[in-house]
């Protein structure tokens, strides 16, 4: 008997039917139920994406192809639906249903946020579909930013994933130096998770400016030192020149203000330890923005070991 010769049906929607995985009642509905869309602007194809319904998806996919292309309010098809909840199984699906053409065309959309499917599996770690993703789409959708111009990279930058890293720099190896929106490199989401792995590949690897200010004047070592990971300040201090530890943000902050202000005493210790203690006593004098002093920033934030350093 087929599907569609059952009269059984309990679900009065082409949505209850795939909440409750009701297949059966599903096949007992017009095309037109099965293309109907939700206040949401979503389909019953993004209702099956997002609950991991994949039987249920490839009905749909079978009999109303076209909802592939429904884009909802939130600005997401189905496939950014389904990674958006790490159903990555069902994105594959998706994407493997139609032409290159046409998929290329629905794996480069973005939602409302400029969120793309690659940028999802990257966020959920899930290295096995983002290489899948970039073997069968390669360089544009590695370029491809969100409304914050971060790329994928950033992303991964920030989860210290180095293996993916790694192989979407092989597809350019400039998007090392994109900025995105608060002029910040991939490099400083490295610094910013503690991968000097990572930072070392992006710098000696793909050529990663070393010396490069965010929008607000921050260094790589204005980053480092806020972070409170000594081994990344020595490592930055080791390749970068002598009078970096002096480069001022718009706050007029150098990089003894920042270690002082999060309390990293090895931070501080390996700055200091390179001026003579006639010098040191003009350094930890200089003033922010605000007019404080690293010892002022220390005491604001109750750092007492780092104060107790200073003095």
């Amino acid at each position: 008997m087929s599907l569609n010769s059952l009269s059984n049906q309990c679900c009065k929607t082409a949505f209850q039917a795939v909440r409750a995985d009701h297949l059966e009642c599903l096949a007992a509905m017009s095309k037109s139920d099965l293309s109907s869309r939700e206040t949401s602007g979503q389909t019953p194809l993004h209702i099956a994406a997002k609950l991991n319904r994949l039987k249920i998806v490839d009905f749909l996919l079978k009999h109303v192809p076209e909802t592939q292309n429904v884009i909802s309010l939130y600005g997401e098809n189905a496939i950014l639906t389904a990674a958006a909840e790490g159903h990555f199984g069902v994105v594959r699906t998706l994407l493997s249903d139609g032409s290159l053409k046409t998929a290329t065309m629905r794996a480069m959309h973005r939602d409302i946020n400029g969120t793309s499917v690659l940028m999802l599996a990257v966020a959920y770690e899930d290295n096995d579909t983002a290489f899948w993703l970039l073997k069968r789409f390669g360089k544009a959708l590695a370029m491809l930013p969100n409304k914050c111009l971060m790329l994928p990279l950033h992303v991964a930058a920030a989860q210290g994933n180095i293996e993916f890293i790694r192989v979407v720099t092989k597809y350019d190896s400039h998007m090392a130096n994109f900025r995105d929106e608060f002029g910040c490199t991939a490099c400083v989401y490295a610094i910013q998770c503690g991968s000097l792995l990572c930072l070392r590949y992006l710098v000696e690897k793909c050529r990663a400016n070393l010396a490069s200010v965010s929008d607000r004047g921050q260094s790589l070592l204005h980053v480092a030192c806020l972070a409170g990971y000594p081994h990344i300040v020595q490592w930055i201090l080791q390749r970068s020149v002598p009078n970096i530890i002096f480069w001022t943000t718009s706050h007029n902050a150098n990089a003894i203000h920042f270690a002082a202000f999060s309390g990293c005493v090895g931070a501080l210790r390996i700055m200091l330890k390179g001026i003579d203690k006639k010098r040191r006593k003009t350094v930890l004098a200089l003033r922010d923005l605000r007019s404080n002093t690293p010892l002022h920033l220390t005491a604001i934030n109750n750092h007492i070991e780092a104060a107790q350093y200073l003095v």
